[in-house]
């Protein structure tokens, strides 16, 4: 590809962006970020759960759908069990899956709330992050929820076209994880991916009371929640972003989205940090094209932290992806000098 082909393709693409972020309020084009080996079938390790319970608010309710044997298309994690059930909220059934350790480590585990990606489902997700590793090695519960049947999370509340409180609908599906699963809920850290990660956002900003963490991926700020987003409390904050990211670039777009480092530093000031932050290097594992930094600061309050990571030749992709990437050319690059889901819990367990 010519440097002109692609300087032109490249501005088309951001222009597309804009257009989908303005309209859609999506962080990306929906676009799988997984190739079809990611929805591969598979079978859990163990066998999988299934009950029945009635959710804290009048307007939904939960009941297990899996029985026995496995989650398909799920790639199996061992020494993890996995399993559906349906939560009807706002007059829609959506789906929730859930992965926890074979052997139970604690009787009130923490819990990785994951947000699927635009017009991805959750076992797509778990694939794509291969987040079946947080219940194996960490002993908690891995909660991914279903989008409204719109394909995208409502994050942005100045869209007059997103209508589904998704605010409330994953606070129910973390108060119905607590009371049927019993499960810690003041340790629930929530990430996302794309659009997802603003929603994630959205969730600290409105609700930071539901979560102990918020990692986001591929996502900065909306311009429109900077005045609109007070957190009750302080809440570890982590991003990642890639220098080459077309789709939410680096830098910002426009008058829609902030650049990473402005994200980073209103997050300070959200959960009142002082200094600056240091940065270090992250080592190379290999020699893929990409560095990464690590941007993070301590010093803030209730023992809380912002990070970011920065991913230089990085795209709009998930790091340490390994199933692969369509349309490589429009999400760019993924290192595999960092593996977002360990980084993201380690942060998260840090605290």
């Amino acid at each position: 590809m010519s440097g002109v082909t692609f300087r032109c393709t490249a501005a088309l693409l951001l222009l597309v962006s804009a257009l989908s972020l303005a309209a859609c309020g999506g962080g990306s084009s929906g676009v799988d970020a997984s190739s079809g080996a990611s929805g591969s079938s598979g079978s859990s390790s163990g066998s999988s759960s299934s009950g029945s319970s009635s959710s804290s608010s009048g307007s939904s309710s939960s009941s297990g759908s899996s029985g026995s044997g496995a989650v398909s298309g799920l790639t199996p994690t061992p020494g993890t069990v996995a399993f559906t059930r349906s939560i009807s909220f706002g007059g829609q059934q959506r789906q929730v899956l859930y992965i926890t350790p074979a052997t139970a480590t604690s009787a009130n585990p923490p819990v990785l709330l994951m947000l699927t990606y635009p017009e991805g489902t959750p076992v797509f997700m778990a694939n794509l992050t291969r987040a079946g590793r947080i219940a194996a090695s960490y002993g908690a519960w891995v909660i991914i929820p279903a989008t409204s049947l719109s394909g995208k999370w409502a994050d942005n509340p100045a869209n007059p076209l997103q209508t589904t409180d998704d605010v409330g609908f994953l606070a129910t599906v973390i108060a119905d994880a607590g009371s049927s699963y019993r499960v810690d809920t003041s340790k629930v850290y929530a990430a996302g991916y794309s659009n997802s990660a603003f929603m994630v956002e959205r969730v600290n900003c409105d609700r930071a009371d539901l979560l102990a963490g918020a990692a986001m991926i591929a996502a900065t700020e909306r311009d429109v929640m900077v005045p609109l987003c007070k957190p009750s409390r302080a809440v570890p904050a982590v991003f990642f972003n890639g220098t080459d990211d077309l789709v939410v670039p680096y830098n910002g777009l426009f008058t829609i989205l902030l650049s990473a480092q402005q994200a980073y530093a209103n997050w300070q000031t959200y959960n009142s940090c002082t200094g600056a932050g240091a940065t270090n290097s992250i080592p190379a594992a290999v020699s893929d094209g990409t560095t990464v930094q690590l941007l993070q600061n301590t010093a803030c309050a209730n023992g809380s932290a912002v990070a970011l990571y920065t991913i230089t030749g990085g795209g709009h992709t998930w790091p340490g992806n390994q199933t692969g990437i369509v349309d490589r050319a429009y999400l760019g690059p993924t290192t595999q000098n960092l593996d977002a889901t360990l980084a993201l819990w380690q942060f998260f367990t840090a605290r």
